[in-house]
């Protein structure tokens, strides 16, 4: 079989076989198909949507984008899904949900996606409590697109990054642990209306690339190959790393 993609999260781990979604160890909250075991030690296919090229996990959600564009989710969420598709009881949507159409890519947040769409627009679904959708709002259900121009995206914690076609790196949501990069110093505490930055703040120029370590701190490559990190340890504006 043809191996891809693999993440983990919330003690199980899915991985794209062949474009199709398998998974296997934590079942307790029930998201690794038909079988109702606490524990999955095999891969076990989770769902019959063939041609997937492109899976996330976080905050015990699961996404995955098709070959012909289209997002699905399940998982534990009361942000990506609308109340009509949540379990009264439970929250948990358990089989994949279309959440989006048309789409390059997806990255997930905590409670919150954002979707790339090709003709280079940046949507935004879910939770919106810490601004990461450029407003400060409880839940968004519908796709809303929130900027353009777009070349990357990264959804983390409760924070939005994005990478424009001029290299340009802007960042919104929280701010807790500094990871916006504007100088502020941040409380540790994502519910705090202090650390939330609902405006796109521009925190790199020339950047190629980012990526995100524990406690939200951020890592950015610029275009000439400099490396530089800020939020968690790293404080609360861009450093030179090397």
């Amino acid at each position: 079989m043809a191996y891809s993609e693999y993440v983990n999260d919330a003690g199980a781990e899915y991985i794209l076989m062949d474009g199709m979604l398998y998974g296997r160890g934590n079942n307790s909250l029930g998201f690794l198909g038909p079988d109702t075991s606490d524990v999955i030690e095999e891969w076990t296919q989770i769902t019959d949507i063939q041609n997937i090229v492109h899976i996330q996990a976080a905050a015990s959600v699961i996404a995955f984008l098709t070959e012909n564009g289209d997002v699905y989710a399940f998982g534990l969420s009361e942000g990506l899904f609308t109340p009509l598709d949540l379990n009264d009881d439970t929250k948990i949507v358990s089989s994949p949900r279309l959440i989006a159409e048309d789409c390059d890519y997806v990255s997930l947040g905590v409670r919150f996606a954002l979707m790339l769409k090709p003709d280079k627009t940046m949507w935004f679904l879910g939770e919106s409590k810490n601004g990461q959708s450029t407003q400060v709002v409880d839940y968004i259900f519908t796709p809303t697109q929130i900027a353009e121009n777009v070349l990357s995206i990264k959804a983390f914690g409760y924070t939005s990054a994005w990478i424009d076609e001029s290299y340009s790196l802007y960042m919104c949501g929280d701010n807790s642990y500094g990871q916006i990069g504007n100088g502020h110093e941040g409380s540790g505490l994502p519910t705090l209306f202090e650390d939330i930055v609902s405006d796109p703040f521009l925190v790199l120029e020339n950047c190629k690339e980012i990526s995100v370590t524990e406690n939200s701190s951020v890592r950015a490559r610029t275009k000439d190959g400099r490396i530089y990190v800020w939020g968690g340890k790293y404080g609360n504006v861009p450093k030179l790393f090397s």
